[in-house]
């Protein structure tokens, strides 16, 4: 029911986008009584069957997004103390309630063993569609984003790469990939080994995953626009996923850490073996990289 009723009011289920969308009706108010009205608009966005942690969290974007944006002191003031606020007793609750949540659990390291069994779980999850479709969720939605997840673990590669370039290749019996979106050149467009032995078939079916899903949706997107629409969703998507606060670039430095010791075992210098591995700007040549790929 939130989801039709989201997308009827409000064009989307997006929360960066309706979001997005309630600024730019604020930009057109002339007098404060708009800003109540905008704000009686949204009240379904903000609280229809959301979590009050949910609630709390979008009144927290707006506000944030109502300090960056163009507005004149006295607008800006107006809105944060009388419009968009949440009484400051519900704040102490959560917060209250976070603390205890915290103190009551053993401290949590996402160390190289958390990684793989993190791998493991989402195979497992994609695999035995072992998850909940929340509200302004499909089960497509989720399956894409697992997917994304999966394949960013076993590859290290950015959001934007895996939607639009990651390149999957089966040679000689083992699994290879490509796909840099940051190429320094042609020839250093690498491919290399996925850090698990993984089925062909599966790798290739997570990958399909997110190109049906999102392939449409991004077409005439660059990565600036594509991490501007998406990147927020998909940060709360991975943390609900795995259990960990861990972004796509955390991923991409365990993925280095984990290649470099699967794949490069000391032949060469360990920093450049990794700025090859993530695409970044090294003075070397790539063949000192494809020395260190003979064991692959």
């Amino acid at each position: 029911m939130r989801t039709q009723i989201l997308k009827s009011l409000y064009g989307s289920t997006l929360a960066g986008e309706i979001e997005s969308n309630l600024i730019k009706e604020l930009r057109k108010v002339k007098e404060n009584i708009g800003f109540y009205e905008v704000h009686s608009k949204y009240i379904p966005f903000f609280w229809l069957d959301s979590s009050i942690y949910t609630t709390r969290d979008r009144y927290t974007n707006v506000r944030n997004l109502i300090k960056e944006t163009r507005f004149s002191k006295a607008k800006k003031d107006f809105m944060l103390q009388k419009v968009f606020v949440l009484d400051s007793k519900l704040y102490d609750v959560l917060a209250d309630e976070s603390k205890k949540r915290e103190d009551s659990k053993e401290e949590q390291e996402f160390n190289i063993d958390a990684y793989f069994k993190t791998i493991e779980k989402l195979k497992s999850m994609i695999e035995n569609k072992d998850f909940k479709v929340l509200n302004g969720q499909t089960e497509k939605s989720v399956l894409a984003n697992l997917s994304m997840f999966y394949l960013a673990f076993v590859t290290g590669r950015r959001f934007y790469e895996i939607i639009k370039t990651l390149n999957i290749i089966k040679k000689g019996g083992k699994i290879y990939f490509d796909g840099l979106a940051k190429k320094r050149d042609e020839k250093d467009d690498i491919k290399l080994g996925l850090i698990l032995d993984d089925d062909y078939k599966f790798v290739k079916k997570a990958l399909k995953y997110v190109r049906n899903y999102y392939a449409d949706l991004v077409k005439d997107m660059d990565s600036k626009q594509i991490n501007a629409k998406y990147s927020k969703n998909i940060t709360r998507a991975l943390k609900r996923a795995i259990g960990y606060d861990i972004s796509f670039h955390d991923i991409r430095e365990q993925y280095a850490e984990i290649a470099d010791k699967k794949f490069n075992k000391g032949l060469i210098d360990s920093d450049l073996f990794k700025a090859f591995v993530l695409g970044h700007e090294v003075n070397v040549d790539a063949t000192q990289f494809y020395k260190s790929q003979k064991g692959i």
